[in-house]
């Protein structure tokens, strides 16, 4: 039987294909039965503990997952590198790209029989990728979609592949609910129907970020392109993320995978769209957003003058003093 390898490498700019990968490395592990552990290479001595604990404590084979890898000790990840017969594989996982000047990156480039780089394609290929990873999502929701679909499905809103995942789940759903195997343009229009909103997406990113300047731009930007008044439709737009980014605000007591749950969104989705907006306002910002998208929202419906330079004035405000 062929021996577990002492290291593995997992690495890359596609945030989505990288982690899933790792969770399978790790489930994969589970299954044959080997033990898996998670340590920060930043932290002194956890590396040396986690090659010296499989030893001492362990009866079987222990995979384990470190975090900040190029932190480590080179000198010690070669050694292990060489073993014939490990106790113990070193799951190297960089969230991101490997910066091949460093002597890490260097080395990484010697270990390429085992390291796997979800690194950004290059921009002319983007949306052929994020075509074909909507064909590939759709079907592990059990449904197909035409590939002339896909791209009108990338090619007017995102490629990118956290958001599509998110938004073929919703899709294949819908298609599913209406007892079909395959998504139709009516199920895309359905589905994308609250992704129509997608002009709104640079104001809520924006808003995210706590960028006075990026919300100017993208508020001026949305109004020349929008016809009639855009006020109601972007603050109810912008309410459903403020009001998640409070809840979460509140939540800070608990696991984020329990907070996602919680909030009834995957743990990637928290962690990428959620708790970072969360945390840059904090629990009271959050509910002056709320407060200024609420009020924003009744000057219209009393009849004021200019609801969106109310709308407008309230959220550079709110990004100025929250």
């Amino acid at each position: 039987m062929k021996s577990p390898p002492p290291i593995l490498i997992l690495s890359g700019e596609v945030h989505l294909l990288r982690r899933r990968r790792l969770s399978a490395i790790k489930s994969g592990s589970l299954v044959n039965g080997w033990s898996v552990d998670g340590i920060n290479a930043e932290a002194p001595g956890a590396l040396d503990g986690a090659l010296g604990g499989s030893v001492l404590f362990g009866d079987g084979h222990t995979l384990v997952v470190v975090g900040s890898p190029h932190k480590a000790d080179l000198d010690v990840l070669k050694a292990h590198a060489a073993e014939k017969d490990p106790d113990t594989t070193l799951l190297l996982h960089v969230e991101g790209k490997v910066d091949a000047r460093t002597k890490f990156g260097k080395w990484c480039k010697t270990q390429s029989a085992v390291w796997e780089d979800y690194a950004q394609p290059a921009s002319f290929k983007r949306v052929d990728e994020a075509v074909d990873f909507v064909i590939g999502e759709a079907k592990l929701n059990g449904v197909t979609i035409e590939r002339k679909l896909a791209h009108h499905l990338v090619t007017k809103n995102t490629d990118d592949l956290g958001i599509l995942s998110f938004e073929i789940l919703k899709i294949a759903t819908l298609a599913r609910l209406d007892g079909s195997t395959s998504i139709e343009v009516a199920h895309l229009a359905g589905g994308m129907a609250a992704l129509s909103e997608a002009e709104v997406t640079p104001i809520s990113d924006a808003l995210a970020r706590k960028d006075a300047s990026a919300l100017l731009r993208a508020l001026q930007r949305h109004k020349e392109t929008t016809k009639g008044d855009p006020t109601i439709r972007t603050t109810r737009f912008l309410s459903a993320s403020v009001l998640r980014w409070m809840t979460a605000a509140h939540l800070t007591n608990l696991p984020e995978a329990e907070a996602a749950q919680e909030l009834g969104v995957s743990p990637w989705v928290y962690k990428n769209f959620v708790a970072p907006p969360a945390q840059r306002w904090g629990a009271k910002g959050t509910r002056n957003l709320v407060k200024q998208l609420a009020a924003s929202e009744r000057a219209l419906l009393n009849g004021c003058v200019s609801p969106w330079l109310v709308l407008c004035s309230r959220l550079l405000h709110a990004c100025a003093t929250s």
